[in-house]
């Protein structure tokens, strides 16, 4: 993945900076992780000052265009370590859910077929009470 700044905008008054990128890439369009960590690379700033704002692809081709927002005191959060944590947290949670998603499931399915049985016989007796009416005005 490569990435080239088209543009380059200093806000003195946010105290940013503001960047326009090219984005080669193979594949899929990369995540704003990854392009926050490429960022942090090329540029030799720390993750936590840069804002990955917009990514945009085009169809059916491996080119994309971002818009980016380097930061000189405002932190953003480091979007790689979050992705980790949350997939620790899945991780160490999966083994647990099963267990508590089956019970639910098997409440449930009794609780809906009751439910569907009351609303088949109020609108039978509606339509009756029409069709009577309506024999009724017929005659």
């Amino acid at each position: 993945m490569k990435a080239d700044i088209v543009n380059e905008k200093d806000n003195k008054l946010l105290r940013r900076k503001e960047l326009k990128l090219n984005i080669d890439h193979e594949g899929r369009t990369p995540s704003k992780a990854e392009l926050q960590q490429l960022l942090s690379k090329q540029l030799s700033k720390q993750p936590e000052f840069i804002d990955i704002r917009n990514i945009f692809s085009g169809k059916g081709i491996a080119k994309s265009n971002a818009v980016v927002f380097i930061w000189e005191e405002k932190k953003v959060e480091d979007l790689a370590k979050a992705v980790a944590e949350k997939k620790k947290a899945e991780q160490g949670g999966e083994a647990e859910k099963p267990k508590e998603e089956a019970k639910p499931a098997a409440e449930e399915a009794p609780k809906e077929e009751k439910k569907t049985e009351s609303k088949d016989e109020k609108p039978k007796e509606g339509k009756e009470k029409k069709k009577e009416e309506t024999k009724e005005e017929s005659k």
